[in-house]
C-alpha cells in the first residue's frame, strides 16, 4: 500500500501557444494534463516515495491518457476510475502573465465521486491522506469529507490543501464558509497569501497561523511566491526564502511545494508539533526547490522533478 494517498481531481489544462498569449487574443493552443492532488502524487513518486490516487475521469482518450500517465509515474491508481457519460475536466489556462495565472474550468467526471467509492481499508492503509477545496466545490464534496474522517478515526495524517478558484464558488462569502468547514479534520494546512486571508480575515501571517492552531491545524505553511514560505507549528516559525528561477509557468507549483513537503516529512517522526525550527526550515527548503524547479517549464505535471535533479539543484545552490 502507498504511503501518501491523495484525493482530487485530474484536468486538461490549454494553453495558448505561445504560452505568453493572453486567451483572449489566442488562435494556437497547446495542452498539459494536471489536476492539484494527481500532480502532488506524481511529484512524491518522481522524488521516490510510493503514492495513490483516489479520483474520477471521464471514460474517454483524455481519461486513457491520465490513466496510462499516472500508471506510468508509479503512482497507484487501483482507486482511479473511469465513468462513462461525464468528460474528463477541462481548464482554460491564461500564463501570460506567470506570476498571475487565471483559469477557466469546465467541470465533469471528478465531481461524481461517492462516499461509498472511499475505500475504508485503502486510506487506513496510508501514512498521510491529502486532500485540497478545489474538490470541495462539486459534487464530490461529501465524499472529501467521509474520506477526512475514516483517515482521523485511523490515526493518519491529514494535509489540506487551501486552493481558492473563485469561478468555481457561487460568491466569496459561500467560499469562505466551505473553505473553513474543510479543513475540519486537517493537521497541515497549506495556503498562499490570497488563500490566508480569505480564510483567517487577515493578511497578518502570524497572527493568521496562531489563529489556524487554535482551530486544531498543526502544521501551517504559507507559500508567498518569490517572498518564499512562512511556517508556523506553535513551537518554530519563521520565512524560508525563495531560490530564484527563470519563470516560465507557475502552475502547479504550490502542488510540487505540498509533494516536496510531504516527501521531507515521511523522513521524520510525523510528530508536527514537536517538530523544531532547524527541521522546518530544512523541509520547507527543499519544497521550495521542488517548487521552483516546476515553475522553469510548462504545464503542472510534465516539469515535476525528480529527487535527483532536486538535489543537483541544491548543490547548485550551496556553491553558488
Amino acid at each position: 500500500m502507498p504511503d501518501v494517498i491523495t484525493l482530487g481531481e485530474v484536468v486538461v489544462d490549454i494553453f495558448a501557444s505561445p504560452i505568453s498569449t493572453p486567451l483572449k487574443e489566442a488562435t494556437d493552443f497547446t495542452i498539459a494534463l494536471g489536476g492539484s492532488q494527481a500532480n502532488v502524487a506524481v511529484t512524491l513518486t518522481r522524488l521516490g516515495a510510493t503514492a495513490g490516487f483516489i479520483g474520477k475521469t471521464g471514460a474517454d482518450p483524455f481519461g486513457e491518457r491520465f490513466m496510462e500517465l499516472l500508471r506510468s509515474e508509479g503512482v497507484d491508481t487501483s482507486h482511479f476510475t473511469q465513468v462513462r457519460g461525464s468528460p474528463t475536466p477541462v481548464a482554460w489556462v491564461d500564463a501570460s502573465d506567470p506570476k498571475n495565472v487565471d483559469f477557466i474550468f469546465y467541470r465533469g467526471a471528478s465531481g461524481e465521486l461517492a462516499p461509498d467509492d472511499i475505500d475504508l481499508a485503502y486510506i487506513a492503509s496510508a501514512r498521510l491522506f491529502l486532500y485540497n477545496s478545489v474538490t470541495l466545490t462539486g459534487g464530490s464534496r461529501e465524499a472529501v469529507v467521509h474520506a477526512v474522517r475514516l483517515a482521523k478515526q485511523n490515526g493518519v495524517l491529514v494535509s489540506y490543501d487551501v486552493n481558492y478558484r473563485a469561478p468555481l464558488w457561487p460568491d466569496r462569502a459561500e467560499a469562505q464558509q466551505r473553505i473553513r468547514e474543510g479543513m475540519h479534520g486537517a493537521d497541515i494546512l497549506k495556503a498562499n497569501e490570497v488563500d490566508i486571508e480569505l480564510l483567517t480575515g487577515t493578511s497578518d501571517l502570524p497572527a493568521a497561523t496562531r489563529w489556524l492552531l487554535e482551530q486544531g491545524i498543526q502544521l501551517c505553511l504559507v507559500t508567498l511566491g518569490s517572498g518564499g514560505t512562512y511556517f508556523n507549528n506553535g513551537c518554530a516559525e519563521g520565512y524560508v526564502p525563495a531560490f530564484q528561477v527563470d519563470a516560465v509557468d507557475t502552475t502547479g507549483c504550490g502542488d510540487a511545494f505540498v509533494g516536496g513537503l510531504v516527501y521531507g516529512l515521511l523522513g521524520t517522526s510525523l510528530e508536527l508539533p514537536t517538530l523544531d525550527e532547524p527541521t522546518l526550515r530544512r523541509l520547507v527548503r527543499y519544497a521550495n526547490a521542488v517548487g521552483a524547479l516546476t515553475a522553469t517549464g510548462m504545464g503542472a505535471m510534465a516539469p515535476l522533478p525528480t529527487r535527483a535533479k532536486v538535489d543537483a539543484f541544491l548543490r547548485q545552490q550551496q556553491e553558488g
